[in-house]
């Protein structure tokens, strides 16, 4: 709506963040090699494939 006086047409709105399972089940299989440039992030890394699942999430079926 807001875009609306620049005759800008939206298409998407992104709802934010959707409680799902997919952080989950992605985190059960996540791996790194001992040599991975990435090792020193894999802590980080793992906390966001979580960040779905906090409180205040759109619930997945509210979103569908």
């Amino acid at each position: 709506m807001e875009c609306k006086p620049f005759n800008v047409k939206v298409i998407l709105i992104a709802p934010g963040t959707i409680s799902s399972n997919i952080s989950t089940n992605q985190a059960a299989t996540l791996r790194l090699s001992p040599t991975s440039i990435y090792k020193p992030y894999f802590k980080r890394v793992y906390e966001a494939l979580h960040f779905s699942e906090h409180r205040g999430c759109m619930a997945t079926g509210e979103f569908a």
